[in-house]
């Protein structure tokens, strides 16, 4: 009987690869081997094998592939973990009307895992962008933007915004954040739960930087000007202690929606991807929590963000607009950032105050 694997491997900039083979151990080598150029992970090698199951039919392995390239990374962790079983994920999506669990099987993976047999085939389903979000596919995660996200997969300008972003990926350019976070704001701060919108321009373009988040850095890396100066106005403002970290998930997980204008950037290109359809789509999404929100704060820093004023309904929500953080640095302290009092004036606004500490 002829047996196809899905699997995720961890490259050598932490992102993960999802791919389907006949032959795990071997594909592994091929992602590593020095033959491998042009694919996404020719720049990121090396790559470790984290997890893979093993299934019986072409079509359910070929859908199951599709469903995790699209999940998020906190998503696919819960997979390698064990947490979540990824083929009754799938059967849910799919309507499919059994699945059946084989005995464990060793393999070179670092965490524990399951391999499991599908024997039945999967009903015919839509496919999906290949950028698709976890929400557009399982109705379980983040369903307040489903509507929105399957609406704007659907545009033209969506699908040419992929066909590009992988035509750049081909042909060797690194980009920033990995395709797998893309979409964190999305993941971690649900259309419900959003009280304060924070605009960005485009992500950082150092390695390792970037995860998602406008203004945020992955943890470990140096906290860059622009988000050393929101800290000190945020001591100054609510008295918060100046973190030793550049990660703001806590924001994002207590409703501050944390979105670049911009997703996606090219290493050491800052700007590379303007004017190629991320804009489109964060014009949209603006005006869709706009127009289906109630009293949210939208924080504008800069000219920039300043042009968005015009997608926000003012006579529902409270738009608080000040320069950019960033112009402290080259106005001696003096350029109006300081001494703004976002946080404050966001709270006083709000019925349900943030907490903003770090």
């Amino acid at each position: 009987m002829k047996h196809f694997y899905v699997y995720i491997v961890q490259c050598s900039d932490n992102s993960y690869y999802t791919g389907m083979t006949n032959d795990v151990n071997r594909r592994v080598l091929e992602h590593n081997s020095e033959e491998n150029r042009g694919s996404y992970t020719a720049n990121r090698r090396p790559v470790e094998l984290l997890w893979s199951t093993q299934l019986t039919d072409f079509n359910q392995a070929e859908e199951l592939e599709k469903q995790i390239k699209g999940w998020s990374r906190k998503k696919k962790e819960a997979v390698i973990r064990g947490q979540w079983d990824a083929l009754k994920v799938l059967a849910a999506c799919n309507n499919a009307s059994s699945h059946r669990n084989l005995s464990p099987e060793p393999g070179p993976f670092r965490h524990t895992e399951r391999s499991r047999s599908v024997n039945e085939k999967s009903n015919e389903t839509k496919a999906t962008n290949s950028a698709s979000f976890d929400s557009a596919q399982d109705e379980c995660l983040l369903p307040s933007w489903k509507p929105f996200l399957s609406s704007q997969m659907a545009q033209p300008y969506y699908e040419n915004l992929q066909d590009y972003l992988e035509s750049r990926r081909k042909e060797g350019a690194i980009i920033y954040p990995p395709k797998d976070e893309i979409f964190t704001a999305f993941e971690l701060t649900p259309l419900d739960d959003i009280k304060v919108v924070i605009l960005g321009q485009d992500p950082y373009h150092g390695e390792g930087q970037a995860h998602g988040l406008c203004f945020s850095v992955r943890e470990g890396n140096k906290i860059p000007p622009s988000l050393r100066n929101i800290c000190k106005e945020l001591n100054a403002d609510q008295g918060i202690e100046i973190p030793t970290s550049g990660e703001l998930t806590k924001w994002a997980e207590n409703g501050v929606f944390l979105l670049n204008t911009i997703l996606t950037v090219e290493q050491k290109y800052p700007g590379a991807h303007k004017g190629k359809g991320w804009e489109t789509f964060t014009d949209e999404t603006i005006q869709y929590i706009s127009g289906h929100k109630e009293n949210v704060v939208f924080i504008l820093w800069g000219a920039f963000a300043h042009k968005k004023e015009s997608l926000i309904d003012e006579t529902k929500h409270l738009i608080l607009k000040a320069p950019h953080p960033a112009a402290e640095v080259y106005a001696g302290g003096k350029a109006g950032f300081f001494g703004s009092k976002p946080f404050s004036k966001a709270n006083a606004f709000l019925d349900e105050k943030v907490d903003w500490s770090l």
